[in-house]
């Protein structure tokens, strides 16, 4: 429910943002977007690797242990939001933003510059109350996150309504949208703390170096593969400005948001799955966590391939309802591409999420770096070309040629892994 309640809202902010911003401030915007969301790996993947530490401490009936995890994993990322801010203010004003984002003066200096100001600002603050989430998944109660997720996405909308109304700038809108939820966020850590879960509250007292070590022994991988990944995710956008011009950005971002939303409603709806298998690993009920990654897994497919059949058929159809007549059309080769990548993400995302619950994190990082260097250099030799097809393509070349055998490859292991019995002898 909450993931529908997101996207709906996000269906609803897109074609408000581009029909009050115009294609090519939309496509700055998402440009600004994908190159600061590298301000994410600052925090070293400590929030990512929260859910290891509390599922792992979660299986072993130790909420001692899982306090100590939160409250050093929440100051350590206060620190270094703190750092990152005083660190921020003072390099802002002598990057030449213009030529990084290929402006070619069609928005005012200034405004790109306060534009990036206000996109880093949400990303910083709400750095802190990014345990949160990762506080739920790892208790396997990602619906009552869900439940402030939705109020979350609710206040961006109304945020986003109230500053298109007033006549915003593009800077004020691009803070909205970031900034609106993290008051959501703020509440939900103190529901945390003093209702449902007070043994987690965030206390000086429960820093140590134990817990910062076995934070570190996921963070410092899952920050590599974080590296990776943004450099797939968020670079391509920033050299289709470039190399194929604003309007290009403003088409291929929209597209790969209606893909984003639906595989997003895909993975993160059976993602609260994933770290119960971790606690069944722990408690060596693993013939429980084979069948139920089965189970998983069969389900993201069916859903996948429900959606890329849908996208191929009436992929246009669909964008001209959400959109409505803004001249924004891909034709059959562009969501045919889109539809094998849904699928071979969907295939390859569940045997990435067993490795990274479990703790298999390295051998992810060659991958993920493999993808990204593809993804730069495909984007760069077809997007000229191309255009909006040619960075599919880019991006997806590595998931459907190489990752999507040699992860299943490699989580065979922990697949085959027998159970141990009540008695403790070892069975199938």
């Amino acid at each position: 429910m909450a993931r529908g309640f997101g996207m709906a809202v996000s269906l609803v902010t897109v074609p408000l943002a581009l029909s009050y911003l115009g294609k090519e401030q939309y496509g700055f915007w998402s440009a600004i977007t994908s190159l600061i969301t590298w301000v994410v790996l600052f925090d070293f993947g400590i929030a990512n690797g929260l859910v290891n530490s509390v599922a792992q401490a979660y299986g072993k009936d130790d909420p001692q242990a899982a306090g100590g995890y939160v409250s050093t994993a929440f100051f350590a990322l206060t620190a270094i939001a703190l750092s990152l801010a005083i660190l921020i203010a003072g390099v802002l004003h002598r990057v030449p933003w213009d030529s990084v984002f290929a402006v070619r003066g069609l928005v005012d200096h200034r405004l790109v510059e306060w534009s990036v100001a206000a996109a880093i600002a949400p990303v910083v603050i709400g750095m802190p109350l990014s345990v949160v989430r990762q506080i739920y998944a790892g208790y396997q109660k990602s619906y009552v996150a869900n439940l402030f997720l939705m109020a979350g996405s609710l206040a961006t909308l109304v945020g986003m309504v109230l500053a298109i109304r007033f006549g915003a700038s593009l800077p004020g809108l691009i803070f909205v949208f970031g900034g609106a939820g993290l008051g959501v966020s703020l509440l939900n850590l103190l529901h945390i703390a003093k209702v449902e879960m007070p043994w987690l509250r965030p206390r000086l007292s429960l820093v140590s170096q134990r817990a910062m070590r076995r934070l570190l022994e996921t963070s410092v991988p899952l920050f590599l593969f974080q590296l990776g990944a943004l450099l797939v995710n968020n670079t391509q956008l920033v050299l289709l400005a470039h190399r194929s011009g604003l309007a290009t950005v403003a088409e291929y971002s929209i597209l790969m948001r209606l893909y984003a939303l639906l595989g997003g409603l895909i993975i993160l709806s059976t993602g609260s799955f994933v770290p119960s298998f971790r606690e069944a690993f722990e408690r060596g009920d693993h013939a429980w966590m084979r069948q139920g990654f089965k189970r998983m897994l069969a389900l993201r497919m069916a859903m996948a391939t429900g959606s890329a059949v849908i996208l191929m058929i009436a992929g246009d159809w669909l964008l001209g309802i959400w959109l409505g007549d803004v001249g924004i059309r891909f034709g059959f080769p562009v969501w045919g591409a889109l539809a094998v990548l849904m699928v071979a993400t969907t295939w390859v995302t569940a045997f990435s999420d067993l490795l990274t619950i479990m703790d298999r994190i390295w051998i992810q990082i060659a991958f993920v770096l493999v993808n990204g260097l593809s993804t730069v250099g495909l984007t760069l030799w077809l997007a000229p070309q191309f255009q909006v097809l040619g960075a599919v393509v880019a991006f997806g070349f590595v998931t459907v040629s190489l990752l999507s055998w040699s992860l299943p490859l490699s989580a065979r292991a922990i697949l085959a892994v027998r159970s141990r019995t009540p008695t403790g002898s070892l069975s199938f």
